[in-house]
């Protein structure tokens, strides 16, 4: 059976289930059912942390401190092509901004699978570092979110956002900046397209 490394993060009463092989981090869950069924289902035996998910912890804290917008982390990741696609184009989404569905399906070349990028970020497995919570509705409202839309929306307002009353939009003043980047299809280092990872 396959190694993989594993620990429990606590943020606000929130635990992260964090799990990495020894190529990158594959796992980032906000569900303790979801992800033991995840580890046995693809048999691996889980081992005490490495220096992968020491680093991972130490990004998180930064993240959480406001002093880190990013995550420079290798990932180990398995996921469709038009899956893959998706998650490097909203890795691409810079801390503070937000890009709508619309946009980051264009960016994945897809322009008119939205419901499929609500999909594919659904599947994100690696959530806060695949940072999904950066992609909302063209009108601004937030949209679904695998961790709940309370933990998304309290992610957009760690990074600056603003939100109206209602909690359910951001306004358009308060977003620092609505995001227009562009995406290198090829650049999809560190997923796996199509295929069973090897571990």
């Amino acid at each position: 059976m396959n190694k993989i490394y594993t620990a429990v993060y606590l943020w606000q009463k929130r635990a992260l289930y964090l799990a990495a092989t020894s190529q990158g981090i594959c796992v980032v869950s906000f569900n303790k059912v979801e992800f033991e069924s995840y580890l046995r289902a693809k048999g691996w035996i889980k081992q005490r942390s490495n220096p992968l998910i020491d680093r991972l912890v130490a990004c998180l804290d930064n993240y959480f401190a406001g002093k880190r917008e990013s995550f420079d982390l290798p990932l180990d990741c398995e996921g469709t092509a038009f899956q893959t696609a998706v998650w490097q184009a909203v890795r691409q989404i810079p801390y503070g901004t937000v890009q709508s569905y619309g946009e980051v399906a264009v960016r994945s070349g897809k322009p008119t699978a939205l419901r499929a990028v609500g999909a594919a970020n659904g599947a994100n497995p690696t959530p806060i570092i695949v940072p999904c919570h950066r992609v909302v509705c063209s009108d601004l409202r937030l949209g679904g979110y695998r961790g709940g839309v309370e933990l998304k929306r309290t992610l957009l307002e760690l990074e600056g956002m603003v939100l109206d009353p209602s909690g359910e939009r951001i306004l358009k003043n308060g977003a620092s900046r609505l995001f227009s980047g562009r995406l290198d299809l090829a650049d999809v280092d560190g997923y796996k397209t199509g295929r069973p990872a090897s571990h």
